[in-house]
């Protein structure tokens, strides 16, 4: 496995009658050892969830942004930074219909695996714990644990092709997050429609071998 490029943008909504908001990188995440070790352990946690699905884009959604993206990513005629920009801003839009307050961090990422690119994407939340200062003193940090990732959506690049009958598609999000499983399907055009057992055991086989 090779972390080809990683950047991480923020979205947000301080209450429930909000707008929902966005924080954009203009470029890569350096990737350091705190990056990479923080996507391998998202990775992870997404494949071995069992919640995860895999199929396609709905080829009946006319305003889905991945097909066109992922045609000049293949082609190397834009950056992961600027397709996660486009990603966020459609993102926006998809998260109107989620009232409740909330704040994200998106890490999009483009590996190279078994000559393969795989472009993904994890919704992370900040957690609390109480620390101990040097002081002696308690109190609250925040941090992220890739062990609870709330959802992920992944798409095989050397694989996509409109016509297809490949599921190229992996999409999860944790139980419990119905309101933001529906706009998060929504945002990615998520149909399980083609799919079929065999399909769907060949897929994470071929995922298995790359991981």
């Amino acid at each position: 496995m090779s972390l080809k490029h990683c950047i991480i943008h923020a979205i947000s909504r301080d209450n429930e009658t909000a707008p929902v908001q966005t924080q954009l990188r203009s470029d890569d995440n350096q990737p350091g050892d705190g990056v990479l070790s923080l996507y391998e352990q998202l990775r992870q946690a997404e494949r071995r969830s069992s919640a995860r699905q895999v199929g396609q884009f709905d080829p009946e959604r006319s305003d889905n942004p991945f097909p066109g993206l992922l045609k000049d990513l293949k082609a190397e005629k834009i950056s992961l930074a600027r397709i996660s920009q486009k990603l966020m801003e459609h993102m926006e839009l998809a998260l109107d219909g989620f009232h409740e307050p909330f704040n994200a961090r998106v890490l999009f990422a483009l590996e190279r695996a078994m000559n393969q690119d795989i472009l993904s994407l994890y919704w992370m939340e900040h957690d609390q714990a109480p620390h101990v200062t040097n002081e002696l003193e308690v109190e609250w940090v925040e941090f992220i644990d890739p062990r609870q990732i709330k959802a992920a959506i992944s798409v095989h690049v050397s694989d996509y092709e409109p016509d297809t009958d490949i599921c190229y598609l992996s999409y999860f999000v944790s139980r419990g997050e119905k309101d933001l499983a529906g706009c998060l399907k929504d945002f990615c055009c998520f149909t399980t429609e083609i799919n079929t057992a065999a399909e769907t055991e060949a897929f994470l086989n071929i995922v298995d071998r790359y991981t």
